[in-house]
Formats: structure tokens, C-alpha cells, sequence
């Protein structure tokens, strides 16, 4: 298992906008024991939770109300 889509695209905290995964967690994947690569996808996991829960839905209520402006 792993997050990786093979989109990389790093921003600048040198963390992957398509996975999520730091840069250091993806150079060192491979040589990641399993229970390291189950803790990177538990935060991974924990972190699309959170953004669901928070910054999406405020994202789609911005957009509903510049719908409603135009």
C-alpha cells in the first residue's frame, strides 16, 4: 500500500500536494518497516479527515456565495 498517485508536486514545505507525504517520507518509503509506512498512512488519513471537516466545507461555501454574486 501506498498514497503515492504519481503526480508529485512539491510545494514549499517540501510536501507533496497530490499524497500528502513529506519529502522525506517519500525518498524513504521503500526502506520504511511496515509500521512506519502504516503510521505515514494514518496521518494521511487523519489529515484528509480534517481537511473534510474543516477547510472543505468553508471552500465550498465561499464558492456557493460567488455563485450567488454573479
Amino acid at each position: 500500500e501506498t498514497p503515492c498517485i504519481n503526480r508529485c508536486a512539491l510545494d514549499a514545505a517540501r510536501v507533496c500536494t497530490k499524497c500528502g507525504r513529506t519529502i522525506d517520507e517519500i525518498v524513504g518509503w521503500r526502506s520504511m518497516t511496515d509500521a512506519q509506512r502504516r503510521a505515514v498512512m494514518a496521518r494521511l488519513r487523519n489529515l484528509r479527515l480534517i481537511l473534510r471537516r474543516t477547510i472543505l466545507p468553508r471552500i465550498m461555501r465561499a464558492l456557493n456565495l460567488i455563485a450567488v454574486w454573479r
